[in-house]
């Protein structure tokens, strides 16, 4: 019966990089090219993927008439780099730059709060899981427990929201509106960090101010083209040119066709 560690070898991926593959409009076979790509290369602690033909495509059960086509497709598209005349395959972290749509029905807002949820909730599915006698090998048993306590059952434990302690928000109340405002939310413990950086800086004032100039000129533009919020946030500062000083500058420069 196989049963991976987190000690065994593995490949990190970051959770946004994750979340966006999942949420975008790729195929099946699309996905598998992705995830072969990024086992070969970050998963053996390379940036690119050196193939040898296209027959090593039928490991994931893909034909070799088909992979062409597909290659060109996500190099087009700039899900990764093809440099065909060496074989090699680089898969762009950057998910900005993709130009595959994210699924109309997928909601970045749900997703944030189902993590949110699991997180929270951590405990009480460990408690659960120990009563059914689930804790696969690997995973931290907990201590033993009296007559009394092992007599419980699984509807004993209450998993209403009521019993679920609240987790500290970590958040501070001026970050989350500005999450809540902000046009296209992601990655949100990275936007934090962000945010927290830019405080050193600018007020609070400024940087909300700066969301929302930079959501008036977004307005009606698709979502796949608006910057994330970590990214808006991020070292390439691109909040800049939106806070209130340099925002009216540009739009001055609008008005007289500059």
């Amino acid at each position: 019966m196989a049963s991976p560690q987190p000690t065994d070898a593995h490949g990190i991926i970051a959770h946004d990089i994750q979340e966006n593959i999942i949420t975008r409009n790729f195929t099946e076979q699309q996905l598998k090219i992705i995830y072969l790509i990024i086992r070969l290369s970050w998963g053996c602690g390379l940036k690119a993927w050196q193939y040898n033909s296209y027959r090593d495509f039928e490991a994931i059960g893909i034909y070799k008439s088909d992979i062409a086509g597909h290659l060109k497709y996500l190099d087009y598209n700039r899900v990764i780099e093809w440099i065909e005349k060496y074989n090699l395959l680089i898969f762009n972290k950057d998910y900005d730059e993709w130009k595959i749509p994210i699924n109309k029905k997928s909601s970045p807002g749900l997703m944030n709060r189902l993590v949110h949820e699991s997180l929270k909730n951590s405990n009480d599915v460990r408690e659960l899981l120990t009563v059914l006698g689930k804790i696969p090998n690997g995973v931290r048993k907990f201590p033993e427990r009296s007559e009394t306590e092992t007599s419980t059952t699984v509807k004993d434990i209450k998993l209403s929201k009521e019993s679920i302690k609240e987790s500290i928000n970590i958040y501070t109340p001026d970050f989350e509106k500005f999450y809540s405002l902000y046009p296209n939310p992601q990655n949100k413990q990275q936007s934090f960090k962000n945010w927290k950086t830019c405080l050193k800086k600018h007020s609070v004032e400024e940087l909300l101010k700066a969301s929302e100039n930079y959501k008036n000129s977004v307005e009606g533009r698709d979502r796949q083209y608006i910057k994330t919020s970590s990214n808006f946030l991020g070292r390439d500062k691109f909040y800049i040119d939106y806070l209130p000083e340099n925002y009216k500058e540009v739009e001055q420069l609008k008005t007289r066709g500059w």
